[in-house]
């Protein structure tokens, strides 16, 4: 029995090596530069190396493409084939262009045979975030005839432009032949063009639009494993000096792996694999010097994550990984990843958008929880803040792999991105997808939470329906038969904030989802003076949004950024300045008692330096910013200090009061701490957004783009606004009986204030 079990563990234990070994040198897919504009070079028997296709109907009976011996010179020319009047189909390859060029020529040799449509040579280009520079590409003139005729496009390139798409486009049903195609570069071919940088993981594109991974299935014991696996990719990316050199396509290089740990059973074996999936990336260079610096401009060191905890990985791939870790050089140029000039947020280039699908594959589910975390992890200067942010990849995983639909997958996006509770981390518009969720129709109400309650502030049309209308300080107790309490209980988890006031801003605003409906007309019940009603309200499609807003805005809007107040107070509307008021405003209001800036919505100006030159009368810093250390991921500098103010004759002497709400955002919030350094300078009203910082996006599988403060603001003691909001000097809140008398209950303190 023993000879048989030993027979048994050696046969398992050779099968095991032959596995690991047979997975370490195909993980990452390196090819030469070589563009194949001839077509000559096939990836497998119906495509071409370097190309990908666009197919707008996606299945091969409507359209493919294919290699055709009717070439114009060499082997094979490449043949797109549509089946169908409505499809469109895109031969197409994305390539890097040098630093400062001015123009770009495209050129070929095509025929074609199109029934009713068109076809034609195209190009657009790409910015450093790997967003396309022009909604609709740039086409040549259309192919016409059956026989070989040359097409060109010149163009311009825009600035900011890293990459160019070129390729042939056949719409309508027919064929389309393309051969012999060359790229120019002001004057010189791209494949002699000495200028261009050449990354190898340009040229592994195989999963451009999926991962090929359909399904993973896996139980709860493989969590910990799959948390780990994501911790280590996200390391490597960022710490392998091959793979901060763009030797590799590190997205690439995990739907590569995933696939050899899956079909594993336990975790030694996967690790085994992982190991030489490790070493397969190249050996690493030894360095002298320590990256252990300490200053005194030093927030916060770098958080790998539990890959580094003991007893949790096997002590050989530990050891390989803190090899990495000991030996990172210290390079202001990554990939992956590089800093904002001056502001210093993290920009996150090179990043694929895996945009076909709404609802992308298991594999691609699984890279955006990936994606996500670590980006946050190493470049996200309020990391430190975040309550265990480690924890979150563990119960995210079987989240995102679950998701059965696109709308499921939607909703996982949005409940991580709540989690960081910051009020720049929402889903950017338009995304169609989510507004299906939250409803296509909106009720046209302006609605806030005041003293814990739903209240009517206005409408954005006369609502008045069953002789019941809506009026300022209605109370709204229940929409469509459902209590708000249970409403709120259920959204405020999916409502993206910095603090409890913007999640509630944001759940009653006309885009969250306490305003939507998926009907036309919306059932409300409300209540008024202690009496119950019930109401109806038409709701209007999300597309008609803008007309509504803009009519209701015009209707309430302030003419001039500046008056007086009884003679002797000034107000600024903040978002009425022009950049050309403030001389007018300085004669206007030099003798005033007093002056009002009105930050319950965002300046039309940027003000910090120039007014806080008015009414400043010496220098002094008024904030410090903190941002991540691209030398070192995931460590975080304080970094610049800023200061205003000017002593001077013109300088104003009196008092200051600066409004403020939950609509206080970013920029506002900055300015407020900047003229706030005054003297005789004081803030009123509620908690701000707490959410300061230049932004940074992150773009994420299935068309989501969100983002994050991508720098950090503190005042110049270190006291941060993050989530707290900036500090108030007078709390003073609307109440529910003043909104029904009209009042301005925190424009009347301040103008008591300045009076008294």
């Amino acid at each position: 029995m023993n000879l048989y079990i030993n027979l048994e563990m050696r046969l398992y234990k050779l099968l095991l090596f032959i596995v690991i070994l047979s997975c370490g040198c195909d993980f990452v897919k390196k090819e030469k530069p070589n563009y194949n504009f001839d077509f000559e070079t096939l990836k497998n028997k119906n495509t071409f190396s370097n190309w990908e296709v666009e197919n707008s109907l996606e299945t091969e009976i409507n359209g493919f493409v294919t290699h055709d011996s009717s070439s114009l010179k060499g082997r094979y020319s490449a043949l797109l084939v549509s089946g169908a009047d409505n499809n469109n189909i895109i031969l197409k390859q994305f390539i890097r262009i040098p630093e400062n060029s001015r123009r770009v020529l495209f050129k070929g040799t095509l025929k074609e045979d199109v029934i009713g449509g068109y076809a034609s040579l195209l190009i657009n280009f790409e910015d450093e975030l790997g967003d396309e520079m022009f909604e609709k590409p740039i086409i040549s003139e259309k192919i016409i005839g059956k026989k070989w005729k040359d097409y060109k496009i010149s163009f311009p390139v825009p600035q900011g432009a890293k990459k160019i798409l070129v390729g042939a486009q056949i719409a309508g049903k027919g064929k389309l032949w393309a051969d012999n195609l060359n790229l120019f570069v002001d004057d010189i071919n791209i494949l002699d063009n000495k200028n261009n940088v050449h990354f190898d993981a340009d040229f592994d594109n195989e999963f451009r639009d999926k991962s090929g991974i359909e399904n993973l299935k896996i139980n709860q014991n493989d969590v910990h494993f799959y948390a780990n696996l994501g911790m280590i990719w996200g390391f490597l990316k960022y710490y392998h000096p091959a793979i901060i050199k763009g030797k590799y396509n590190w997205d690439a290089a995990l739907f590569r792996l995933i696939p050899k740990v899956s079909r594993l059973k336990s975790d030694d074996s996967r690790y085994a694999v992982v190991e030489r999936w490790i070493d397969g990336l190249g050996p690493i260079p030894i360095k002298s010097k320590s990256n252990k610096t300490n200053s005194k401009d030093d927030q916060a060191k770098p958080d790998y994550g539990y890959i580094f905890s003991k007893h949790n990985l096997p002590k050989s791939l530990a050891l390989k990984l803190e090899n990495i870790r000991e030996n990172y050089q210290i390079s202001s140029e990554s990939y992956y990843i590089k800093q904002a000039d001056r502001i210093g947020n993290p920009i996150f280039t090179n990043e694929l958008k895996y945009n076909r699908e709404l609802y992308p594959d298991a594999g691609l589910r699984l890279l955006s929880l990936f994606s996500y975390w670590n980006k946050i992890q190493y470049f996200y200067p309020y990391r430190p803040f975040i309550n265990d942010w480690n924890s979150r990849l563990s119960k995210y995983i079987p989240e995102f792999l679950n998701a059965r639909n696109k709308e499921e997958y939607l909703i996982c996006c949005l409940k991580l991105i709540t989690t960081l509770n910051d009020s720049h981390a929402i889903i950017g518009h338009p995304n169609e997808l989510l507004d299906s969720i939250k409803g296509t129709n909106f009720m046209p109400i302006e609605m806030k939470f005041i003293e814990k309650k739903l209240v009517v502030i206005s409408s954005y049309e006369d609502v008045k329906v069953n002789k019941t209308p809506l009026k300022r300080g209605d109370i709204i107790t229940h929409i469509n038969g459902i209590s708000i309490d249970e409403l709120y209980h259920k959204y405020i988890p999916l409502t993206p904030g910095s603090n409890i006031s913007v999640k509630e801003r944001n759940l009653a605003s006309v885009d969250g989802f306490l305003s939507r409906s998926h009907e036309g007309f919306a059932s409300l019940n409300f209540k008024r003076e202690k009496k119950s009603f019930k109401t109806r309200v038409r709701c209007f499609k999300i597309k008609d949004l803008e007309v509504y807003l803009r009519k209701y805005f015009s209707r309430n809007a302030v003419v001039q950024g500046y008056r007086l107040i009884n003679k002797n107070i000034g107000l600024i509307n903040v978002n009425n300045l022009k950049n050309n008021d403030l001389q007018n405003v300085i004669k206007l209001m030099k003798d005033t008692k007093g002056i009002i800036f009105d930050f319950r919505t965002a300046p039309a100006i940027f003000m910090p330096y120039t007014y806080g030159a008015w009414v400043k009368a010496d220098v002094s810093p008024f904030a410090r910013a903190s941002k991540i250390d691209i030398n070192l991921p995931g460590k975080i500098v304080y970094s610049n200090y800023f200061s205003n103010g000017d002593f001077s004759s013109k300088n104003y002497m009196g008092k200051l009061f600066f409004l403020v709400n939950s609509e206080t955002q970013s920029q506002a919030e900055f300015t407020v701490m900047a003229l706030r350094s005054a003297k005789n300078a004081y803030v009123v009203g509620s908690q701000t957004a707490g959410a300061d910082g230049d932004i940074s996006k992150i773009s994420l599988p299935g068309r989501i783009d969100t983002y994050i403060s991508g720098t950090g603001i503190y005042y110049p003691n270190l006291i941060g606004t993050q989530q707290k909001g900036i500090k108030i000097d007078y709390e003073v809140s609307p109440t529910i009986n003043g909104i029904i008398k009209g009042n301005d209950e925190v424009l009347d303190f301040a103008i008591k204030k300045i009076t008294n």
